[in-house]
């Protein structure tokens, strides 16, 4: 009796080694990960097929930019990593571990394209894409009003994009989210306005660089600007602080004028109610 005994758990030891020894590289049954079944796969086909799944590149227009996953690829290792645990010469710990090894897996559900990978290429794709809006303009000549169609911008909606790489990551190519800008005021806004208010003109001494310069600054600041019906203007909001940061220099007023003569020409006109 004892003899069968022990026959018995020598051959149940001989199978449970055999059959760690034909499982024990292999992703366990029922393995499932963005809708795929890896079930009985080794590592290095688990990961080759999640690495398919991952995007090559991102596309605007006729432009495609390649994005670089390699942070993604590690965080696809170290998930790994607790599905098939390092083996120690198939001893008997080695067992435990593989019949636990179901109930250790970090949940696939928690596989996903690093966030902070994708968002700092992004960012950079930013300065090539982003393209500020131009406003339509306006121009007193000889008389008359001379008007100028604005050009919508383009700016790339970061979190956006993410959220769709996070989504349709398993597509080879996405298309990035770029948002249009329209310009204001555009040549629609433009077209409202009809009188010339008044027009103005000041003179200034063109051989003080500094005060020269603040008066450039603070003009290009106020060109084109359309106040609508009803609103205040505020020459502060619109011109900013005059700071060094800014580009304003010191200067003082002088009285007198002397040497040469340049002058500013104000020009205003009305815009009806909408």
């Amino acid at each position: 009796m004892t003899a069968l005994l022990l026959q018995f758990f020598v051959t149940l030891g001989l199978g449970s080694v055999v059959a760690y020894y034909n499982t024990y590289d292999r992703a366990p049954s029922g393995l499932i990960v963005w809708g795929q079944d890896f079930s009985g796969l080794n590592r290095i086909q688990v990961f080759s097929q999640l690495k398919k799944k991952l995007p090559n590149d991102v596309s605007f227009k006729e432009q495609v930019y390649p994005l670089k996953l390699n942070r993604s690829y590690a965080d696809i290792e170290k998930w790994l990593d607790q599905l098939f645990p390092v083996t120690k010469d198939f001893r008997f710990s080695d067992l435990l571990t593989d019949i636990k090894r179901p109930f250790i897996i970090i949940s696939p559900s928690t596989l996903e394209v690093n966030k902070e990978e994708v968002i700092a290429q992004l960012q950079l794709l930013s300065r090539q894409i982003n393209k500020p809006m131009r406003s339509a303009t306006m121009v007193y000549s000889d008389g008359s009003l001379e008007t100028t169609a604005g050009e919508a911008g383009q700016e790339l909606d970061i979190e956006g994009t993410w959220l769709k790489i996070a989504h349709e990551h398993e597509q080879k190519q996405i298309a990035l989210v770029v948002n249009s800008i329209p310009p204001q005021p555009n040549a629609a806004d433009m077209s409202k306005i009809r009188d010339i208010l008044g027009d103005y003109t000041t003179y200034f001494n063109s051989q003080d660089l500094p005060r020269t310069k603040n008066l450039r600054l603070a003009a290009i600041a106020l060109d084109n600007r359309l106040i609508p019906p009803d609103q205040v203007f505020s020459f502060n909001d619109v011109v900013g602080e005059r700071t060094e940061a800014a580009g304003y220099l010191p200067a003082f007023y002088q009285g007198g004028w002397g040497g040469d003569m340049s002058r500013f020409q104000y020009t205003f006109t009305s815009c009806p109610p909408s």
